[in-house]
């Protein structure tokens, strides 16, 4: 466990004191991730395979949870802990937030990961570029979602599992409407929580 925090601790705060390299090294190990589930096997890639088994789940009301990864939703949490006098939890919001933000944007057009409702397969990379259809990988959605959950986990603990399994629901649904393919909202995730380790330790990718 000590390791594990250790590694996370590294990996979250290395966008402080202009260490990228951490993130860097994280998100190069995502893409990797991300590729080996992109191969093709037999019919079909491991992450075809699980998006068509999300979809086909009976659950209509998933994708409603989308919403909770948009932008109304954060800004109205802000609003609510700003009201409450909670202006340290606000500041922790924003500041994951953005860093989740530029992170996974970066990623979306460098990568120019083809959407499952593009057409394409889940191996279909075509490089940097700004057309929507191949900003797949990573969900933008779920990293706002998981930073979110992130500082709301540290600062509100004894709500952490409500935070997270709101989060992962919200990954759920971007499969679940043919969004993204499963190891983009893993990807999400994972940038999510280290953008919101990095601010609740005072040392946030992009600061206010």
């Amino acid at each position: 466990m000590d390791r594990l925090d250790s590694w996370l601790g590294y990996a979250a705060g290395s966008g402080a004191s202009g260490g990228g390299i951490g993130v860097n090294r994280y998100f190069f190990s995502l893409l990797l991730v991300t590729a080996l589930l992109a191969a093709p096997v037999q019919a079909a890639s491991p992450d075809e395979a699980i998006a068509q088994w999300i979809q086909g789940w009976d659950t209509p009301w998933l994708e409603e949870f989308s919403h909770l990864g948009e932008a109304p939703a954060y800004v109205s949490v802000a609003l609510l802990l700003a009201a409450a006098g909670d202006l340290e939890t606000v500041e922790l919001i924003i500041e994951a937030e953005a860093g989740a933000a530029v992170v996974t944007w970066g990623g979306k057009v460098g990568v120019g990961r083809a959407r499952p409702w593009s057409g394409h397969d889940a191996s279909t990379f075509v490089g940097p570029t700004f057309d929507g259809r191949y900003h797949s990988f990573p969900s933008g959605h779920t990293a706002s979602a998981f930073a979110l959950a992130t500082v709301l986990a540290e600062r509100y603990p004894n709500w952490a599992p409500v935070w997270y399994g709101l989060a992962t629901c919200v990954g759920l649904a971007r499969i679940s409407a043919g969004a993204h393919w499963p190891s983009d909202v893993l990807a999400g995730a994972v940038v999510g929580h280290l953008a919101g380790r990095a601010a609740v330790a005072g040392r946030p990718w992009f600061g206010i």
